[in-house]
């Protein structure tokens, strides 16, 4: 009998806190109220919820939950104002706890809080050394129209609790407004949170340790990092507003965040509105992200992982100073998609930026930058698919860049403007571009496209390239590839070619057309490089000639291409320095072609109208 009266009791304590049993003693007779009266509490603890209601007055010097605990109870209702701090932990959170004894209690199974109106409180009473209300080791804690106010943390739930919160207020905390760790479980629905910190606050939501959770609705402001996942956590978000000065979301740690369909708001952030280190965060089509008033560092900052971001708004980015502080930057490896993006801003590097191994799809967006050193960059063998979306604006170097191995994708209706910079769109560095369907306009102080070092670049399918003002439009050098195909290539340039495919490399143009407005040559081919044009058509008016074969470079001319110049009587062809051109076109004949310096042709396949006697000797 004694051991089955310690079992009981035993139970009892591991389901509430200070249990009102009848206890016992040896010898003791037992009466079978007594007995009854154990197993109705018994029954009470583990069927259902005892119901209670503490009025705490006004005063803010009142108190009661404790008591209530203690007594049994684990749905209070609470009026007025609560001076005290539930603790109900038999292990403390963390290091900096070490000076304090532990409570050496554990929470109800089961408890619910809940708040009678507005003025409901509970206040931290002890100058925020300690936290204001704490449950571990499997509690359920559902708070409900209620304000919890002060203490070092607003609410912990550790150890596989659940923590459940609607229509609740967390304030004037010292570090956390929330903390959740050790496979624990954050639920917040329609009712919302709001989350305020006292000065110098450190954490609004803090996730660890395979923890989870969904927030329905959140409103969290006055901290430095607004929402903290780590340790492979995974959270679930719907309506947000973050109002942080160092960090809105910081992830690292294999953690995992999934926004929903609702709105989602970060700003005034100094270092970055959103930090994602080896981890993953997912914004579905129907969800909007908006990040505003960025104060300084970056926008999004992806290293080592991946994210994929639907209807983001990052407008007004405005980095001007020292370093390379991007409103977007993927690297080391990561993958980054972003669709229906509208980003704006200046910068102090590049807009949006793209580097170590990293993979970036745009789509159906808009890119706008107003100064800064590139629009977008990729480099470090990373790769860009740029789809159906825009990038415009001025520049210091080159509006798109691809360098160091990387490769990209620019197709389906993209847009890139340039109003002013050195280069509308530079690949270097054994880079690759594949441009397809696209149009590139602008003024620029170098080339509106720029091809080098061992890169290779196919422009086709009906793609459009027209250079307002600028030195030249596209250039082909160090040993870089062109293909040119169903596409076409304006506008005038002061200081070279329209087209100019030099040192050691090569172009293949092919149902293209090339209109020069203005400039010294529609083409031309120099140090030791090759042309095969085909089936294409020349024109403009150049003040030297409209194609320039010299300095150890050979050039063929067939199928159906056409040479036609404007109001100038300049030669259609030169050919110098031991340069070699071949003539297939019979059909179509070129009017005029020069040589001189051992420039050597061959028409025996084509047709010249007048080919200079030195061309042949």
């Amino acid at each position: 009998m004694r051991k089955l009266f310690l079992t009981l009791i035993s139970l009892a304590l591991a389901g509430s806190v200070y249990a009102q049993l009848n206890t016992f003693s040896e010898g003791d007779v037992i009466s079978a109220e007594k007995m009854n009266e154990n197993f109705e509490y018994l029954e009470q603890q583990f069927r259902g919820s005892r119901a209670t209601t503490v009025d705490c007055g006004t005063s803010g010097t009142g108190s009661g939950i404790n008591e209530a605990i203690a007594q049994g109870f684990n749905d209070i209702t609470v009026s007025g104002t609560c001076n005290e701090n539930l603790l109900y932990t038999v292990w403390r959170d963390d290091k900096q706890d070490g000076e304090y004894q532990p409570s050496n209690k554990l929470a109800p199974r089961y408890l619910r809080i809940s708040g009678t109106s507005a003025d409901s409180k509970i206040v931290d009473a002890s100058s925020k050394s300690e936290n204001t209300i704490s449950v571990n080791s499997g509690s359920t804690l559902f708070l409900e129209n209620i304000t919890v106010s002060g203490g070092r943390r607003g609410i912990v739930a550790v150890r596989n609790s659940n923590l459940l919160l609607s229509g609740v207020r967390i304030e004037n905390f010292s570090q956390r407004g929330i903390r959740v760790d050790d496979s624990s479980y954050l639920g917040v629905d329609a009712g919302g949170v709001t989350i305020i910190g006292a000065e110098g606050a450190e954490y609004g939501v803090y996730l660890a340790t395979g923890s989870s959770g969904w927030i329905q609705k959140a409103e969290i402001s006055n901290v430095q990092r607004g929402i903290s996942l780590f340790g492979g956590s995974f959270l679930y978000l719907n309506d947000f507003v973050i109002d942080a000065t160092s960090i809105g979301i910081w992830q690292t740690d294999h953690t995992t965040i999934v926004k929903n369909g609702g709105k989602g708001i970060i700003r005034g952030t100094l270092e970055k509105a959103l930090r994602i280190h080896r981890a993953n965060f997912y914004n579905w089509d129907s969800g909007t992200l908006e990040i505003k008033d960025v104060r300084g560092g970056y926008g999004i900052d992806l290293h080592m992982s991946n994210a994929s971001i639907s209807n983001l708004k990052l407008l007004n980015f405005g980095n001007t100073g020292s370093g390379w502080n991007p409103a977007i930057g993927a690297d080391s490896n990561s993958s980054l998609k972003l669709k229906n993006a509208e980003i704006s801003g200046s910068t102090d590097g590049a807009l949006v930026s793209i580097s170590e191994g990293s993979v970036t799809e745009i789509r159906d967006s808009t890119l706008t930058i107003t100064s800064g050193e590139q629009g977008l960059s990729v480099y470090g063998s990373s790769h860009l698919n740029f789809r159906n979306s825009t990038i415009s604006g001025s520049v210091i170097g080159a509006l798109v860049d691809v360098s160091e191995g990387s490769s990209a994708e620019i197709h389906h209706q993209s847009t890139l403007t340039i109003t002013s910079g050195e280069l509308g769109l530079r690949v270097a560095g054994s880079s690759r571009l594949n441009f397809q369907k696209s149009t590139i306009s602008g003024s620029v102080i170098g080339a509106l496209v720029d091809v080098y070092e061992g890169s290779s670049v196919d422009i086709q399918d009906q793609s459009t390239l027209t250079i307002t003002s600028g030195g030249q439009g596209l250039r082909v050098a160090g040993s870089s590839r062109l293909k040119f195909r169903d596409s076409t290539i304006s506008g005038t340039v002061t200081d070279g070619d329209l087209v100019s495919v030099e040192a050691g490399s090569s172009a293949a143009v092919r149902d293209a057309t090339l209109t020069l407005e203005n400039g010294n040559r529609a083409l031309g081919v120099s140090r030791s490089s090759e042309l095969w044009i085909r089936n294409s058509k020349i024109s403009g008016m150049a003040t030297v000639e409209l194609v320039n074969v010299s300095r150890l470079s050979n050039a063929i001319i067939s199928n159906e291409t056409t040479l036609s110049q404007t109001g100038s009587d300049t030669p259609d062809v030169s050919v110098s320095n031991l340069s070699m051109l071949s003539i297939w076109n019979k059909e179509s004949p070129i009017n005029s072609v020069n040589c001189f310096s051992k420039g050597y042709v061959s028409a025996n396949e084509g047709m010249v109208t007048d080919l200079a006697t030195s061309c042949t000797e």
